[in-house]
């Protein structure tokens, strides 16, 4: 256990250690961050920071930001996690002096081997009432307006994306689903088309109907 912050009014706590598991069966150290109002004893949740609509916004453009600095640094982030900022809640967090550090999991936004990714953001950008980075877009936004090698294909039928799902392509290939991406429909899709986008090293899969394209591997 280590305090990482403590002012005498805010108190962070973080205990890494152990091993956690994946599906391939490699250890990461696992950390868990606490958060206390030393007034209260109450814990500090990051929304209770980020407590607004506009400090929503602000906190998305401001890691979505340094997420693609680290990677033009050459930091194996995942580039549909530069689009697709996954935070909630209970995303972990610790302060200093002038603002909070967002903590990501080994591979939660970066190759596992690349460990934490901490990313600082200052009370002075996430206060703002006007938001001076540059405006957000979706990832598939993204592959739809910019990325160029693609193939269009079509599946029989679909009815939604789910981890390690096959999908039978018309022009015959296999692709396997890698990221823990879940969408349902409410009935079967027949002959909707397919796109798979070539993302410099990854492959990403479209789905007509859908609003997300998901990370697949070739089968």
């Amino acid at each position: 256990m280590k305090t990482t912050y403590n002012n005498n009014k805010i108190l962070s706590v973080a205990y890494t250690d152990g091993l956690s598991y994946s599906d391939d069966n490699i250890g990461t150290y696992v950390s868990i961050i606490y958060n206390f109002d030393l007034a209260t004893g109450d814990r500090i949740t990051l929304y209770d920071v980020v407590d607004s609509d506009q400090k929503k916004a602000n906190l998305v453009s401001i890691l979505s930001h340094n997420l693609q600095l680290k990677y033009n640094k050459g930091i194996t982030i995942y580039e549909k996690s530069i689009y697709d900022i996954p935070i909630n809640s209970s995303t972990p967090f610790y302060y200093y002096d002038n603002g909070i550090i967002v903590r990501f999991y080994p591979s939660q936004v970066a190759e596992l081997s690349e460990g934490f990714i901490d990313i600082k953001v200052p009370f002075s950008q996430l206060n703002e009432e006007i938001n001076r980075l540059d405006p957000l877009i979706t990832y598939l936004d993204y592959l739809q307006n910019n990325v160029t090698d693609y193939v269009d294909t079509e599946i029989e039928y679909f009815n939604g994306y789910s981890i390690r799902n096959s999908y039978q392509l018309l022009n015959g290939e296999v692709w396997k689903q890698v990221e823990p991406n879940f969408f349902s429909l409410q009935s079967y899709s027949f002959y909707p088309k397919v796109r798979i986008y070539k993302d410099k090293t990854r492959y990403y899969m479209w789905v007509e109907g859908t609003d997300d394209a998901v990370e697949v591997e070739r089968y």
